[in-house]
């Protein structure tokens, strides 16, 4: 089944698309399977930290499995060392080479998704043939405040936590403390902590709201800060040290170049090699909180700069769809979530819109609608988790029923795998169609130059043809009504009506 969005043109009369492959889950009730995700090149984490009365656990697969219809984990994980009754343990989770950790809070959600007194992160290592628990960080004894673990992220030989709150000149500080990862597990105490003095507008800014590794490099995401406006967010960059021992250097405070109040910049980040993206789910659009997302590039301006690239906006806007709630990056590609899209009356169906690197900067190739395809059923808030594995998009679904009756939520991972969809067109323009999202009409722009003879195709998301129209005349807009049409993202064809060769292509939204 292909989803939405079949361009732009790759190679001769071939587009590519991510085509849904399969979904998984443990078919838990309420376990909110799919709410945390990490990826590793190995494995697959997934936490789901309200199975079992919100003790919580973590399913660990192969990445390997991830092409087979049927998708088992290779381990389910609990934890062993003090477990305490409403953990939410899964609640965040982060992995590189054979470790991972888990925490038991969540930054993404209120005190519910929380359990503060369990203040520690949990390390798992592969032992080659089983995942055995490691080690454990207890929040530092002077880490008074905060929720320590509501934020985790994992290199090579390092684990950065969030969410932490210490004693400064101030009063509290927000406080990212980094520990060294060893071949028993974890070292007990801190080797750095940052707390962005003298670059965060104040000691209170959500610092470390969203972590990103990349070789060297850490991204620390701080969207309350207020330098540009009250909760316009920031980005802080720091940089590894070169000697071994050497402290994590601050380098860069990254901000919107049209940051404004409450967009929330930081609050998702994701890094692939020179490149950053950063999700601002509260970004306003003619007046509306629609959300956006922001490429940085490591050396554009200057080496090190951090520059940014292009503000990615959501092909199909809607006012509340926190677009940029997460991110992920894979090369060439960026998914963008927005877990609050709304086409059932249900209002958090969710969506992800992927984006193809081309020609030095970014543009849409793809909007993945879950409940308009039929995969979950509504309040599924697809794109609450978001990762790449390979050639795959892997979605986080915690509301979905994935393998119980409609309206019993288990929770689940929708799997999309790329690949080249044939596409009989040559040069292909846009085509605008409105209102969005539409009702019982839609109204559709011809482009400059287009004329009567003309055929518009309308096609669903599987790429079934529903209607073709011939345009007798060459008027602006042309009005195409959609009685019989359910709820869902369609895409619209100009055709030439002699050759059928494709002139331009558009998508719009149907939601009643």
């Amino acid at each position: 089944m292909v989803f939405t969005g079949l361009y732009p043109t790759v190679g001769q009369g071939q587009s590519t698309a991510y085509q849904f492959r399969t979904s998984f889950g443990t078919g838990e009730q309420a376990s909110k399977f799919g709410w945390a995700l990490a990826v590793s090149q190995e494995h697959v984490v997934v936490g789901l930290p309200f199975s079992d009365g919100q003790s919580g656990a973590v399913a660990v697969y192969a990445a390997t499995d991830l092409s087979a219809l049927d998708i088992a984990p290779s381990a389910l994980l609990t934890e062993t060392i003090g477990p305490l009754a409403g953990q939410r343990f899964g609640a965040a989770v982060a992995c590189a080479g054979g470790r991972l950790a888990v925490a038991n809070c969540s930054a993404q959600s209120t005190a519910l998704y929380c359990n503060a007194e369990a203040a520690w992160v949990s390390i798992f290592s592969w032992t080659g043939a089983a995942w055995a628990q490691t080690g454990q960080v207890q929040r530092p004894p002077w880490a008074t405040g905060g929720r320590f673990g509501r934020t985790i992220a994992m290199s090579d030989d390092l684990l950065a936590v969030g969410g932490a709150r210490s004693p400064g000149n101030n009063g509290l500080r927000d406080v990212v403390y980094l520990y060294a990862l060893e071949d028993g597990g974890v070292g007990p105490l801190p080797v750095d902590s940052l707390d962005g003095s003298g670059a965060v507008s104040s000691s209170s800014v959500e610092l470390g709201f969203a972590l990103a590794f990349s070789g060297n490099t850490l991204f620390v995401g701080a969207p309350g800060d207020d330098e540009l406006a009250p909760d316009a967010g920031a980005v802080l960059v720091y940089l590894r040290g070169t000697v071994p021992g050497d402290h994590w250097n601050l380098v860069r405070k990254a901000l919107a170049s049209d940051g404004g109040a409450g967009a929330g910049y930081g609050f998702s980040i994701a890094a692939e090699g020179g490149l950053a993206v950063v999700g601002a789910p509260g970004h306003v659009v003619n007046g509306e909180a629609i959300g956006a997302a922001y490429v940085l590039d490591r050396d554009l301006g200057f080496e090190g700069n951090w520059g940014e690239v292009v503000r990615l906006l959501p092909a199909v806007a809607q006012a509340g769809m926190d677009f940029g709630t997460a991110v992920a990056m894979a090369p060439g590609r960026i998914a963008v979530s927005a877990p609050q899209f709304a086409l059932s009356d249900a209002g958090t169906d969710g969506s992800v819109e992927v984006f193809l690197a081309a020609a030095g900067s970014w543009s849409s190739m793809q909007v993945v609608t879950p409940y308009a395809q039929g995969q979950v059923n509504p309040v599924a808030r697809a794109g609450t988790s978001l990762a790449f594995a390979q050639d795959h998009l892997l979605v986080g679904v915690p509301w979905a029923s994935i393998t119980q009756p409609p309206g019993v939520p288990t929770g689940g991972v929708l799997v999309y795998t790329e690949g080249p969809v044939a596409v009989a067109e040559q040069a292909v323009r846009p085509v605008r169609a409105w209102p969005v999202p539409a009702t019982d009409h839609v109204l559709v722009e011809l482009p400059e130059g287009a004329a009567a003879g003309c055929r518009i195709h309308v096609a669903d998301a599987s790429g079934r043809t529903l209607r073709s129209i011939l345009v007798t005349r060459a008027v602006a807009p042309v009005r195409l009504a959609l009685e019989g049409m359910p709820p869902g993202v369609y895409t619209l064809v100009l055709a030439d009506a002699s050759s059928g060769a494709s002139l331009a292509r558009g998508r719009f939204v149907v939601c009643r």
